[in-house]
């Protein structure tokens, strides 16, 4: 019985294909061999451009001014692929992609396990409204798919957004440090408290979200907060037209 049901299984897929064969979520191509990102046909999958380490490190933690991270790694360059993939995770109801994105980004980050290996790791929150709204939080399902044995289980609970904020696509980078500032809370800070801790978010841009996550989390005596996401542009300033501006007009976090 066991085996007629895999038999029937198998032979419903390949009805299913035989009939609306797969295409590419990107390009809209027939999709002729399975890839490791279901959805994305293989020529698709090699236009993602892999990111070196420093990269995050040179666009992204040296404009935070001042920065709670310690460290910040992002897996690719938010292109027209990339932007294909977090489209249709966030607006076409597609929450397995989002683990499957986790998991592909896994490979192109292959020492993460070892590294973090005593790591608490939390996703990036969204509020409750949104999360309705949209029944799953794409970060922490890309956390689930970046760590598929993580230390201990990933609550996301944890850290939760207690404040609406307005998106922060056409912001600045003030802007966005000001958009997001208390707008987070940690709901059992000794938990928090002497830990090594990962924070995952969909994409990095100005990291002014992460850091504000970085600077709760650090008051809440976190010893080290490490930053991952899925993608970051690859030349932040020329995308984001963003602006040398200072903290002080808007009277944001300072180092103190």
């Amino acid at each position: 019985m066991h085996r007629l049901y895999h038999h029937l299984q198998d032979l419903t897929s390949g009805l299913r294909d035989l009939l609306f064969p797969p295409v590419c979520l990107h390009c809209e191509q027939l999709i002729e061999a399975e890839t490791s990102l279901p959805g994305f046909c293989p020529a698709c999958l090699a236009a993602l451009e892999t990111l070196p380490e420093t990269h995050t490190r040179t666009e992204i933690l040296a404009r935070l001014e001042p920065c709670f991270i310690d460290d910040l790694r992002a897996a690719f360059g938010f292109e027209e692929v990339m932007r294909s993939v977090l489209h249709h995770i966030k607006y076409q109801q597609m929450p397995g992609l989002a683990l499957a994105a986790g998991q592909y980004a896994a490979a192109a980050l292959p020492d993460l396990a070892d590294a973090y290996s005593d790591a608490l790791v939390l996703p990036v929150p969204i509020h409750p409204v949104r999360r309705k709204e949209r029944a799953y939080n794409q970060s922490a399902l890309i956390a689930r798919g970046l760590f598929q044995h993580p230390p201990e289980p990933i609550d996301e609970r944890l850290l939760c957004r207690r404040r609406h904020t307005p998106t922060q696509t056409h912001l600045n980078r003030v802007q966005r440090q000001f958009n997001v500032k208390e707008a987070f809370e940690v709901t059992i800070p000794s938990r928090i408290k002497g830990r090594r801790v990962v924070l995952v978010d969909d994409v990095v841009t100005t990291g002014a979200t992460l850091n504000e996550c970085a600077w709760l989390l650090k008051s809440h005596e976190a010893v080290e907060v490490t930053a991952l996401a899925l993608a970051t542009p690859l030349d932040i300033t020329a995308e984001f037209g963003l602006r040398n501006d200072t903290n002080s007009e808007f009277g944001l976090r300072s180092a103190e």
